[in-house]
């Protein structure tokens, strides 16, 4: 399936000639993760369950409790995409910069062409 190139925070990009870009493939399918980590539960009228809102941990301490919701969070929604392979396990990696911003890594293997694949958030 198709969708527009369209990352959270960025504008919709756009060709020369003014057409939507599109996303497919591996692209859309990370698109489709942030977008369900990022949005908040009930935001989107048609589908009230959907997104995992984990913004809302921004300038929160990180407690241990908030990190392993913040992991579960993540695997769920990675877990549900059929095009992630199931098994090795994708991998979510953490790391804190010199600010304390925590940024997480989720590597995982892109079933339709094997290739290994990672995103950063």
């Amino acid at each position: 399936m198709t969708d527009s190139a369209h990352f959270w925070g960025q504008d919709t990009g756009f060709s020369a000639s003014g057409d939507d870009l599109l996303a497919d493939g591996a692209l859309e399918l990370e698109q489709r993760i942030l977008r369900a980590l990022l949005s908040n539960p009930g935001d989107d009228p048609f589908n009230p369950l959907y997104g995992k809102g984990i913004g809302r941990y921004i300038g929160q301490a990180l407690t241990p409790e908030k990190r392993t919701q913040i992991q579960a969070d993540i695997m769920s929604v990675v877990m549900i995409e059929p095009d992630v392979q199931k098994m090795p396990l994708p991998n979510i990696t953490y790391q804190a910069d010199n600010n304390s911003y925590l940024s997480a890594t989720i590597s995982y293997v892109y079933t339709p062409t094997g290739q290994a694949r990672a995103i950063t958030a």
